[in-house]
């Protein structure tokens, strides 16, 4: 991509360095010092080249860099473990969905489906009677399924007032657009007094969420797992809480909510002019993959101890940071009264 910055450090040690140096306040905000742009920001080669690097002895650089190396370790696999559980679930389930969407999608123009009036239901938008929609509910039908409902409580909650605050002074608060997200841009913190019952928005552990507000062809319908790190934090009236029932793993809701005969049920289930929408009446008959209970409960557990890895790799990151700005800002300190 064209809006993405290539940095190559000359050394891989250096380059885990210089990872956690740019993610500190004084990283970010030396960053955001040669932007230009009126519109759009803007950053060239030179402006980053520019930046002054706080050079610490070399033992501190081995520390943080060794930090960052086992930060990426986790993440790795972490994606691993997802990526390895979701192909157990399909294989499992006997689901291919490439082969499936070959019968219906074509590279050579645009598609075209026919109905008669007669087959046409209140719904009278195109993506809703998708022939592959239909075919990918029918092929979850007969390798065994349940619906959406069945195996949690789908949770969706009215606006709200919204009075931010800095951090410290309130609960992260996630949008629909963090859910696809490592790293949530522009997070912000709410105080409880924005809600009610300020409980009712929190989070727990275990739950799935999915966006249900945005558009079809982008990420309505993008699914995250509340681990630790999101225990107790709360998420914006545009996300959909997913509450696992008896017999379901959060993990393998998780899984099921990401597979791809799940997603194209939900992007079709959207409502809305100018802005796409889910809700509960409308996704829930949605159809889930559902295995016999041991292999739920397997599957399941993979997930949950690779979320668990995120989190932890998201933790040390956050020390890692905190320590080398917490040096940086000593030194100044100390330079400055000597």
């Amino acid at each position: 991509m064209t809006d993405i910055m290539r940095i190559v450090p000359k050394a891989k040690e250096d380059g885990l360095y210089l990872l956690a140096y740019l993610m500190t306040p004084t990283g970010q905000a030396l960053i955001r010092r040669g932007r230009t742009g009126t519109t759009v920001d803007h950053l060239a080669p030179g402006d980053v080249l520019s930046i002054p690097v706080v050079w610490p002895g070399k033992d501190d650089r081995t520390r943080y860099a060794a930090q960052m190396r086992r930060v990426q370790q986790l993440l790795d696999r972490a994606r691993e473990a997802l990526r390895t559980a979701e192909e157990k679930l399909h294989a499992n389930a006997g689901l291919r969905f490439e082969a499936l969407k070959a019968k219906y999608y074509s590279s050579q123009g645009a598609r075209v489906f026919t109905y008669t009036a007669r087959e046409l239901g209140l719904r009278l938008d195109s993506a809703y009677y998708d022939p592959l929609v239909f075919a990918a509910r029918s092929a979850v039908e007969k390798a065994g399924s349940c619906r959406l409902d069945e195996a949690a409580g789908l949770r969706q909650l009215g606006r709200y007032k919204r009075y931010y605050v800095p951090k410290g002074h309130g609960r992260p608060i996630l949008s629909g657009s963090h859910l696809t997200q490592l790293h949530p841009v522009n997070l912000q913190y709410i105080s409880d007094r924005s809600f009610r019952a300020p409980e009712s928005f929190a989070l727990m552990r275990g739950w799935s969420l999915f966006t249900c507000d945005g558009r079809a062809e982008e990420s309505l319908g993008a699914t995250a797992c509340v681990s630790s790190l999101w225990d107790g934090w709360t998420a914006s009236n545009h996300v959909m809480r997913v509450i696992p029932r008896s017999g379901f793993r959060p993990g393998y809701l998780y899984l099921a909510l990401r597979s791809p005969f799940v997603q194209i049920q939900l992007k079709s289930r959207a409502t809305g002019n100018v802005v796409d929408a889910l809700d509960v009446p409308t996704v829930s008959d949605v159809l889930l993959p559902a295995l016999n209970r041991e292999q739920r409960d397997d599957l399941g557990k993979e997930a949950e101890h690779a979320w668990e890895k995120v989190a932890a790799a998201l933790r040390l990151e956050e020390q890692t940071v905190n320590e080398l700005e917490k040096l940086i800002v000593d030194s100044y300190e100390s330079n400055r009264s000597s």
